[in-house]
């Protein structure tokens, strides 16, 4: 049974808080009593007096998973975000091994960056359980052709995606995401 879950991106500011949210929604709406976890929430997170411990996170997230049945970890950054002591967030990850669901904000750019991502990911040894493409840029010219790239190259299921949104943060999202192929 699943009881932790990764959710990264292809960068900053792409909508991992969203997707997050949204599977919390959907997990509790289903009767798994579900949280997420943001235990890193700055941006720039490589500042000499932005310690992270990842004793503390590990501690944090395992309090969380003997209180509930699935705790969601919201990723910051993407997934190579360097931290002051020249490691990487995903190194705590992949000592975690989470299973792992890729955001990709939809922009210019973002299929090389969903590709790399995606092989960093399986490269590291973490199951890549899905993705979903997130509508950043509503003027994207070419939509429809980025998401059959993606879908093409990145070597798991696209569980959803969520259109170009003003506050998601006050939305139900839970029917923007499919999690059935999800073995939780």
């Amino acid at each position: 049974m699943l009881t932790r879950l990764f959710v990264t991106g292809t960068d900053t500011n792409i909508g991992k808080t969203v997707v997050t949210r949204a599977l919390v929604q959907i997990f509790n709406d289903e009767g798994t009593t579900t949280v997420g976890y943001k235990p890193i929430i700055k941006e720039d997170i490589a500042e000499e007096e932005d310690q992270v411990d990842f004793l503390q996170m590990t501690s944090c997230l395992n309090k969380l998973s003997n209180e509930v049945d699935l705790v969601i970890v919201d990723g910051n950054g993407g997934w190579r975000s360097l931290l002051q002591d020249n490691t990487f967030y995903s190194d705590w990850v992949v000592k975690e091994k989470l299973p792992v669901i890729l955001v990709v904000g939809i922009q210019s750019g973002c299929v090389n960056h969903a590709i790399l991502t995606a092989q960093a990911i399986v490269r590291d040894g973490l199951p890549l359980i899905g993705w979903v493409a997130n509508r950043i840029n509503p003027g994207l010219a070419h939509y429809a052709q980025v998401l059959e790239q993606l879908r093409c190259h990145i070597p798991a299921p696209q569980l959803g995606e969520i259109p170009y949104l003003l506050r998601p943060e006050e939305r139900d999202l839970s029917h923007y995401l499919d999690i059935s192929m999800i073995d939780s």
